[in-house]
């Protein structure tokens, strides 16, 4: 603690006055970092959006064509081909009439798309 006490042990005003104005200035350093840290977090995201119309969609996706359904990523890496198609519909009293009614449907996705559809 050298230079912070006085030849008589006790602290000037002087002193703490002087590590007073240094703290204060450490932490208002130290919260612009943080602040500008959590700025930087959020930059790539907005940084990397190239979508001219995302309408109501999710951030994820985007809408350049208008045709109000969200297109197909860019990145060819991030497009899915899963092996089994999943249709899932809200049955609400009978399930078994709603599974013959959408039937057909499932079986046209399957001839379409030369997948498992269930």
């Amino acid at each position: 603690m050298t230079g912070h006490l006085e030849c008589g042990g006790k602290d000037s005003s002087a002193n703490r006055a002087s590590r007073q104005a240094k703290t204060g200035t450490e932490m208002r350093t130290r919260a612009l970092i943080s602040i500008a840290a959590l700025g930087l977090l959020a930059t790539p995201a907005v940084a990397q959006d190239s979508c001219s119309n995302r309408g109501q969609l999710d951030s994820l996706y985007c809408d350049e064509d208008n045709d109000l359904v969200a297109d197909t990523p860019k990145d060819p890496s991030k497009w899915k081909d899963p092996p089994t198609l999943i249709f899932a519909y809200s049955a609400v009293e009978a399930p078994q009439v709603y599974q013959k009614a959408f039937q057909p449907l499932m079986d046209a996705l399957a001839q379409c798309t030369n997948k498992k559809v269930v």
